[in-house]
């Protein structure tokens, strides 16, 4: 997937590139720090992400439940009108 894809779909930038998709820079005295820093919000990013997708898959498993519901009574419905 293309970093435009991501953007599009709210996924996050890759933890090896900052914002923009530019290169992390090289690792020095204070960059690993920056580097754990940033790794560290990633994982908090990705974390409230998880826990919105999985809300959300509730809500569409509950939403197919329903439907299913919904056509099996309407199945059920035209069978009932086929036999009169």
């Amino acid at each position: 997937m293309n970093e435009a894809n991501e953007k599009s779909r709210g996924l996050p930038d890759s933890p090896f590139r900052g914002p923009g998709g530019a290169s992390a820079p090289p690792s020095g005295g204070g960059g690993v720090e920056l580097q754990v820093k940033r790794i560290q919000e990633k994982l908090q990013q990705l974390l409230r992400q998880r826990e919105s997708l999985l809300k959300e898959n509730s809500k569409l498993k509950e939403e197919i439940r329903q439907l299913q519901q919904a056509h099996d009574s309407h199945s059920d419905r035209v069978e009932q009108l086929q036999q009169q």
